[in-house]
């Protein structure tokens, strides 16, 4: 699903597989169309979750490039303890009408897997998928308005976003690791944050989440 302006939204069916489904567009010819785009590093790209958006659509020979605002991790940076689930939040920040998934796909009966989104008519989707795309360019001026006045939006603009690059990255590649170091290491790390958060909370004279 692909938004460029609030109130109006596309969506790309691909690989719907029920009886009547109509021909789609084939994989190739996103890339060929798509490609480019996504690739560009100066056309800004939003999203919920991007890390996940990325390898996904890198797996399928999409990179990713140039974003610029996830609305997951602002809200996370102006709520550590609140929820980052899109539906939520779309309601909550957006004032949109919200659809989850679970409803959209009838429930099968006991021991039958869950329904997957291409086996859904694509009519019922598209508005579905369309207020995925649609909600984060509602949610990017609210966002950074208040990441702005709490003074995170550099936390979020010069060290989160780019971060998604590295991790994203990371999940691609992969990591060569040594296990026996870094379960030392963790355990000292562990026995040093207890220490840490005690110490804050007892500073701060209350509980609160140190993360």
């Amino acid at each position: 699903a692909i938004s460029i302006d609030a109130g109006e939204a596309f969506y790309v069916p691909l690989n719907h597989r029920y009886l009547t489904a109509p021909k789609q567009l084939t994989l190739d010819v996103v890339r060929e169309v798509l490609g480019p785009v996504l690739a560009d590093r100066s056309i800004r790209k939003l999203g919920h979750d991007l890390k996940t958006t990325q390898v996904v659509l890198e797996h399928h020979g999409l990179p990713v490039a140039g974003a610029s605002f996830d609305s997951m991790l602002a809200c996370y940076l102006l709520d550590p303890e609140a929820t980052t689930k899109l539906g939520l939040i779309a309601e909550r920040d957006a004032r949109m009408r919200w659809t989850d998934f679970e409803k959209l796909a009838p429930p099968r009966r006991k021991g039958v897997p869950k329904h997957t989104i291409d086996e859904l008519e694509i009519e019922h989707v598209a508005p579905f998928a369309c207020a995925h795309g649609e909600v984060v360019l509602r949610l990017d001026e609210r966002y950074r308005d208040q990441l702005s006045e709490r003074g995170v939006l550099p936390l979020f603009d010069d060290l989160e976003l780019p971060l998604l690059d590295v991790l994203s990255r990371m999940e691609l590649v992969g990591v060569l690791v040594a296990p026996e170091p870094l379960a030392e290491l963790d355990l000292e790390m562990v026995r040093d944050l207890a220490d840490i958060e005690e110490r804050a909370h007892q500073a701060a004279g209350r509980q609160f989440n140190l993360a």
